[in-house]
């Protein structure tokens, strides 16, 4: 949907003789694919995915995408489009491709809830830039003002950008508007500190050199308490045995 309406803008303003135009509607969907698409999309690939039909979807989409966006921004970067285009298809050149069809279609609620959630999701970083708490910090709950959601898929995409437990929609009149429970309890604290410990752990698979797949074995000075955090952990950070002792991460035999 928005690669259709990216690609009938571009097409009408390249027939126009508006490179400008038409590589500024390039730009803002590269700037949509990146940072909402591939980066919310993270958790459903790799050995902590919960759905392998999901994961699926996933890489066929992004393949898509990246395929057509080739063709639209080959007139601008050609060297680059040529090398992730024949990279993906094994064909002769992007150069020698059809030009992609597309159909005019009118806004959709879809993109009209997309644009409201990321105007919800700038309101609240803006609340928590100013209380000085990371959005890796967990916080309780969000009323939103003056908006309801209509798709309610949406709400769950809502809590994990904005990492809150639950959301509220109050009605009213004016503008959007949001009230967030800045109040970090016990729980709240526990759940960011093994956010914060998978971090750590990551950071030193890296360093270790490790592949997505290969599991650790993990020293801690405390281990949550929280079952199900501890569960989240050990699959996020692929951990094989954890033990008390001085933080430590070693490659698993």
């Amino acid at each position: 949907m928005r690669l259709n309406q990216t690609g009938t803008l571009v097409t009408e303003s390249l027939e126009k003789f508006d490179s400008v135009g038409a590589s500024g509607e390039i730009e803002k969907f590269v700037d949509d694919l990146s940072l909402w698409y591939i980066r919310r999309s993270r958790d459903r690939v790799g050995p902590a995915k919960e759905s392998v039909n999901d994961s699926n979807a996933f890489y066929s989409t992004t393949c898509y995408v990246l395929y057509t966006l080739c063709k639209l921004m080959a007139p601008f970067t050609p060297f680059l489009t040529e090398t992730i285009y024949t990279n993906l298809t094994k064909s002769d050149s992007v150069h020698l491709a059809d030009w992609p069809n597309f159909i005019s279609e009118p806004e959709t609620n879809l993109t009209f809830e997309m644009q409201k959630i990321r105007e919800i999701v700038e309101k609240v970083h803006a609340v928590r830039k100013e209380s000085g708490i990371p959005v890796r910090q967990p916080l309780g709950k969000l009323q939103i003002i003056n908006y309801k959601l209509q798709i309610g898929e949406l709400k769950k995409l809502l809590l994990d950008e904005l990492n809150v437990k639950e959301v509220f929609f109050k009605d009213g009149k004016g503008e959007l508007g949001i009230d967030l429970d800045t109040k970090i309890t016990p729980e709240l604290k526990e759940e960011s500190d093994v956010r914060e410990l998978v971090r750590s752990i990551q950071e030193e698979r890296r360093n270790l050199g490790l592949n997505l797949t290969q599991q650790v074995d993990v020293a801690l000075e405390k281990i949550p308490e929280n079952k199900v955090l501890l569960e989240w952990m050990a699959k996020k950070a692929q951990i094989a045995n954890l033990k008390k002792g001085k933080f430590r991460v070693t490659k698993h035999p």
